[in-house]
């Protein structure tokens, strides 16, 4: 069944086995699951089926210096199906070295394998209708290729690795249908949820307070509580359930919000190809399912530990944002329409305008290559984007570089170092319902910077001897390109860390099994519980650890 919040009479009070807060992927995913058994489930989302710009203010909140991350309105969605609802799709597990306690990078290590969270990938694969939980080339797309470039693979750097592809599914849309029609879950819809209140002796959770329209309040009981609300919020709502535990909940040993983490990522350099274009598989191309698949380079584990570096991976991508050489016009075009619409569909006038000047260097280069006449060229590849990203339904996932195969521009995506000092603290300024908005200090370290200059330098010395390809990449230029991005960090909304994941109750926020230290019966569902975040994006993590935590309460709750 699904219910607005603001029928519900002010002071009620609710009751069911599992509330769960946030109509999220991780949210849904664990009440689809619920669906399954004969528990009473109540799922609490603060939005309605669409974010207006009420609901976006809400998500508000400031950042250490003007420019260290975007603000914390982009990139999140405050609507039934969070953030899936503009999600690009970009499924890819994390790798088992990701789990493992590694001594050079602090805090490193997870409190189990990769192999505890390998048959809940398989479940989170099916949710997020990416096919199967195959990540290799040769098993995937047998009728092709194995490694990206013939020849190119050796122990230090791989290419026949996968990323697959979601069409990309809106969890809302997708699984509407089902939670409408449960007779165990209820999902609310317009219930912010805006504390969780713990018994007087600080060790259980009672309930938790939702506001709706106007002055509604009304509270929830339940005998377990799953905040599965995104990193952010989930770790401003127990911040600011601070009556308890006056530090907020979970925050004993000064651990929650901190380790907050990201991914450093950019297209920097190029690589002129010299095998036949019949020997590259760089493009993407579907399996037997037609689910879009695509090759990445990726530093093995050996590699990382002989250099002593993070992990990180690379794929050939467009020319990078307002570059005026070596690009298709169809970028630009593509570029500038979606950064138009997005910008004024979810602004304000004055905000959209102080994107436009923050950008204004971006646009320009954009800009410059329509006005030389490059729009006549763009035309012909409008209609295959119409084809395969406006009419499928499995779209493609993104244009790439238009133009001779043999030029490539290299993306990069790694690792962001554990660090106690990246943090999201409480500001001194309130929402519209009264909780204070976040403040976010994000930092980075000279380990994330080597990461980066070693990932090029492997890439430089594998395309070197294999013969496969020129890579330019001049490295006093890289790192002063790094050190910009860094300093002008856009996160992409891969935020992870501040309530991590951690068996000893003084190393972090929550248990193995997810639930807060101290606290029995308060789980956290979402990227807030890595210990550390990969190379990887976080959604098929998220959706695998909400799968194993659901699989985890329906088992506990019937004891």
């Amino acid at each position: 069944m699904i219910r607005n919040a603001r029928q519900i009479a002010h002071g009620k009070s609710l009751e069911c086995d599992v509330c769960i807060v946030g109509g999220g992927a991780a949210g849904i995913s664990i009440a689809v699951e619920l669906a399954k058994t004969n528990l009473d489930v109540i799922l609490l989302e603060a939005g309605e089926k669409r974010e207006d710009r009420k609901a976006r203010d809400v998500y508000r909140g400031y950042c250490s210096g003007e420019k260290s991350h975007e603000p914390l309105t982009e990139n999140r969605r405050r609507q039934w199906g969070g953030t899936t609802g503009v999600w690009g799709g970009r499924c890819v597990p994390f790798d088992a070295i990701d789990f493992q306690r590694r001594d050079w990078v602090p805090y490193s290590g997870w409190p189990f394998s990769k192999a505890e969270l390998d048959p809940y990938y398989c479940r989170a694969m099916d949710l997020c209708q990416a096919g199967e939980y195959s990540f290799r080339a040769e098993e995937a797309l047998p009728q092709s290729q194995s490694e990206m470039i013939a020849a190119f693979g050796d122990d230090t750097v791989r290419s026949n690795l996968l990323e697959r592809w979601s069409p990309p599914t809106h969890f809302g849309r997708r699984y509407e249908k089902l939670l409408r029609s449960s007779r165990n879950v209820t999902a609310f819809l317009s219930a912010n949820c805006v504390r969780v209140q713990l018994a007087p002796n600080g060790q259980r959770a009672e309930s938790v307070e939702v506001a709706a329209a106007g002055h509604v309040r009304f509270r929830v009981k339940a005998r377990v509580f799953v905040v599965a609300m995104g990193c952010l919020e989930s770790t401003r709502l127990l911040l600011a359930s601070n009556d308890i535990q006056k530090d907020g909940i979970g925050n004993r040993f000064g651990n929650l919000g901190c380790f907050l983490m990201s991914h450093p990522s950019g297209t920097f350099s190029a690589v002129r190809l010299r095998n036949s274009l019949a020997h590259v598989a760089c493009d993407f191309e579907r399996d037997t399912e037609g689910v879009y698949c695509r090759r990445r380079f990726w530093i093995t584990a050996e590699a990382q530990q002989e250099a002593r570096v993070l992990n990180g991976i690379g794929f050939f991508h467009r020319a990078p944002l307002g570059s005026v050489q070596d690009t298709h016009p169809l970028m630009p075009a593509v570029y500038l329409s979606k950064y138009f619409f997005n910008t004024f569909r979810r602004n304000r006038l004055g905000a959209a305008l102080a994107l436009l000047r923050r950008d204004r260097e971006s646009l320009s280069g954009h800009a410059r290559i329509l006005l030389r006449g490059g729009w006549l060229r763009a035309l012909p590849e409008l209609g295959r984007i119409v084809r395969y990203r406006v009419l499928s339904k499995r779209r493609l996932p993104m244009v790439l570089q238009g133009g001779d195969l043999d030029r490539q521009y290299l993306y990069f995506q790694t690792e962001h170092a554990p660090n106690p000092e990246s943090r999201l603290l409480l500001h001194d300024e309130n929402d519209a319902f009264g909780m204070p908005r976040l403040l976010a200090k994000i930092r980075f370290s000279e380990l994330e910077i080597r990461t980066v200059l070693y990932l090029h330098r492997f890439l430089r010395r594998r395309f070197d001897t294999s013969g496969t390809g020129e890579f330019r990449c001049a490295e006093e230029e890289l790192l002063a390109f790094v050190n910009e991005k860094l300093e002008n960090f856009y996160s992409m909304g891969h935020h992870a860390g501040t309530t991590r994941m951690s068996a000893d109750p003084s190393a972090g926020v929550v248990n193995p099994n997810c639930c807060v230290h101290g606290v029995d019966n308060l789980f956290i569902a979402s990227s807030a519980v890595f210990p550390t975040s990969s190379h990887a994006n976080p959604t098929l993590t998220i959706v695998a650890l909400a799968v194993r935590l659901a699989e985890h309460l329906g088992r506990d709750l019937y004891r």
